[in-house]
């Protein structure tokens, strides 16, 4: 357990970090100015023989953490993870593939599912309503909702950067498809990176209140320097049937032509849930 006076001097370091810096701190440099600050308070670094990285475990309530696999890592205040969006290539935060639909994913689907948390394997998975599910070892996360997506995006479009556009914005989240509509307009006037900072603030306060209500721990491996990667997934009878089903229709996809593909008509359902990403 670390010393209570660390927590002082982390908090400091960051303060100290981010008054020169406009975007995510490296590690190097992170390090550097925490055993200047340790230092000050008559402290050493490192108080213990901890990598810099796992030290940094300790003080997730005061920072976020990107790990870039061969890379240094890269470090932003708890409250300001956008500044991990900011950068291009793998100095780019996402958000794990399977967190980010437990936390954004609407459910559409009937009978419709939920996501929920497994402790054992750090895995967010989506099991049917009704579907037994053993509460000591899964952890429920409130499935969103299409209000709920259409308020995050009026935020969005209620930021004084965007007056310009806010009202061709706020009258897309007024159509009957206001998701697909707001996705479009983004998409034309370029906004995407902008877009992407803003929700990843969101998403991941979203998923700090649930840890602190749950009583989980923050963990960095939910955030990666690439859009696709994804932690394995449940394997209940349930998702291994859905498995197969995908696996089956991506077969019968491949032997079609192009004129039959084309024949292919998908619900609008489907659409809406391609499109929230």
């Amino acid at each position: 357990m670390i010393d209570e006076i660390w927590q002082v001097i982390m908090a400091e370091a960051l303060e100290n970090a981010f008054q020169v810096s406009r975007g995510a701190v490296a590690g190097a440099r992170f390090r550097e100015v925490v055993a200047a600050t340790a230092s000050k308070h008559g402290q050493q670094y490192p108080p213990t023989d901890e990598k810099f990285g796992d030290f940094l475990k300790q003080f997730s309530s005061l920072l976020i953490v990107l790990r870039r696999p061969g890379k240094d890592l890269l470090v932003a205040p708890a409250d300001r993870p956008e500044l991990l969006a900011g950068g291009g290539g793998d100095n780019q935060a996402f958000i794990r593939d399977d967190v980010f639909e437990a936390f954004t994913r609407i459910p559409y689907e009937t009978p419709p599912s939920e996501p929920w948390y497994r402790r054992d394997n750090d895995t967010f998975c989506w099991i049917r309503n009704g579907g037994i599910v053993d509460e000591t070892q899964f952890l429920r996360v409130p499935p969103r909702t299409e209000a709920q997506e259409v308020e995050e995006r009026r935020a969005f479009a209620n930021l004084s950067q965007y007056d310009r556009i806010k009202d061709e914005l706020l009258k897309t989240l007024d159509t009957h498809a206001a998701l697909w509509a707001f996705s479009r307009v983004m998409k034309e006037k370029g906004l995407g990176r902008e877009w992407h900072a803003f929700r990843l603030q969101s998403i991941v306060k979203r998923i700090r209140v649930w840890c602190e209500e749950q009583h989980v721990e923050w963990r960095d491996e939910w955030l990666t320097p690439t859009k696709v990667a994804a932690a394995p997934r449940v394997t209940t009878g349930a998702q291994r049937e859905e498995t197969s089903q995908k696996v089956a229709f991506t077969k019968l996809v491949e032997v079609l032509s192009e004129e039959d593909i084309k024949r292919i008509q998908v619900p609008l359902d489907v659409v809406l849930r391609l499109l929230q990403r």
